[in-house]
């Protein structure tokens, strides 16, 4: 079963119904959430048929910003029942039963806020429900923090105030973070010389 999170920083691009068949299809993916879909609404069916999905379910955006479209295939049914079980306007979260070998864990896609007078008040929402969870869990998403100085390259010096707030998360949690392949960064602000700003925010 592959898994994949995309911030689609809107949804509204007519290439997109493209994009998504080409992702879908290149990675063999089962499910696949968007973020920052800019949307109030759910998914058009034609998005849904694009990418081969049947199911799906959604969080509005709050203005401009943000929302989440989650599009699964009911071909996992044969291994997990999916369900959507708590929504956020940060994050959602997945229950998947076996109810054959009686298991169950929780998949948590997350789009954390980048505006700093509300990271205080999210991390702490999001700490005390992922320990509220009563079984293995998967987080993944877009985090908008860095874990230390290696994980950004440009800009500004990061201060150690900068770290605190996912390293606390992590060790709060007992999350671990897992190894990926790619690019060394996964975001990046397009500008010349010392501002072109690179890091790892997933």
């Amino acid at each position: 079963m592959n898994v994949a999170f995309w911030n689609v920083r809107g949804s509204s691009r007519k290439t997109l119904p493209e994009e998504l068949k080409f992702m879908c299809a290149s990675r063999h993916l089962s499910i696949i959430t968007l973020c920052d879909t800019k949307s109030q609404l759910p998914p058009p069916s034609s998005l849904l048929c694009r990418g081969g999905f049947n199911s799906c379910d959604f969080i509005p955006s709050s203005g401009r910003s943000g929302g989440f479209w989650i599009l699964w295939k009911n071909s996992i049914s044969s291994m997990f029942n999916l369900e959507v079980t708590f929504k956020h306007r940060h994050f959602l979260c997945c229950l998947f039963s076996d109810f054959k070998f009686n298991t169950k864990f929780y998949l948590v896609f997350v789009y954390a806020p980048a505006h700093e007078n509300v990271k205080d008040v999210f991390w702490s929402e999001f700490t005390t429900f992922i320990k509220s969870l009563d079984s293995l869990f998967v987080v993944m998403g877009d985090l908008n923090e860095i874990k230390n100085a290696s994980e950004k390259m440009g800009g500004q010096t990061p201060t150690m105030s900068r770290f605190t707030r996912l390293n606390n998360f992590i060790n709060d949690t007992k999350l671990l973070s897992l190894p990926f392949y790619g690019s060394k960064f996964t975001w990046r602000k397009k500008r010349d010389g010392q501002n072109n700003i690179h890091e790892i925010l997933d």
